[in-house]
């Protein structure tokens, strides 16, 4: 009798197993929110990602256009992980609704349209120490599985703690398969980056030309 009960148990046990790995869901699969938040409209930076990002520095800004239905987004940051330079600015536009499906983007790089890649956002989640997060997942060839990849951000600045990685991604990775829960997630790393400094000096310069102009108009 007793090894029927061990035998039972031990099917409960292996099913209950077996229950927990299926509760994850891909990219595709897990259910979204909406771009359509004015909490969203503000500068991020992406301070993690799985597998690791190819490049350094990424800061997403988002503001609504004129039009109060458009979400403008630039995303800049370094052309390498060797670089802290950043000099590649990419930007899109996406038509707000309150679909939560996600949304495949083209972003143009100095004119030129790249490939579309798929964005979807998850969780926004707000820690006790005020700091605020954004979950979300991607696919950088629409349709393929094999390009779906993770990601976090932090609003406003990128202060996130190891602890507070390690722990976001455990959670993540309760609920997503694309996060891993037995390797560490990959920073990204947002420490010396730098800009063009004639992006600095143009807003001083077009000031002192001005100015100038004034002084001359004067005599």
């Amino acid at each position: 009798m007793w090894k029927m009960l061990l035998s039972v148990a031990l099917l409960c046990l292996f099913a209950a197993s077996a229950l927990g790995q299926d509760q994850t869901v891909d990219c595709v699969a897990a259910q979204g929110i909406s771009f359509n938040n004015t909490e969203l409209f503000s500068t991020w930076y992406e301070v993690a990602r799985n597998p690791a990002a190819a490049s350094n520095c990424i800061e997403v800004s988002t503001k609504l256009s004129q039009d109060n239905t458009t979400l403008s987004l630039t995303v800049a940051h370094s052309a390498t992980l060797s670089s802290n330079y950043m000099n590649v600015n990419e930007v899109a536009s996406l038509a707000l609704t309150n679909q939560t499906n996600g949304t495949n983007l083209v972003f143009s790089v100095n004119g030129q349209n790249q490939s579309a890649i798929f964005v979807k956002l998850l969780e926004q989640k707000k820690l006790d120490n005020g700091k605020s997060f954004l979950i979300g997942c991607g696919q950088t060839t629409p349709g393929n599985a094999n390009t779906t990849y993770g990601f976090f951000l932090q609003n406003i600045t990128a202060s996130a703690t190891a602890d507070e990685l390690y722990s976001l991604n455990q959670n993540a990775s309760l609920k997503y398969s694309f996060f891993n829960a037995t390797s560490n997630i990959t920073s990204v790393n947002q420490s010396g980056c730098f800009r063009n400094s004639a992006d600095r000096l143009v807003p001083a310069f077009s000031a002192l030309m001005a100015l100038f102009y004034m002084l001359l108009k004067a005599f």
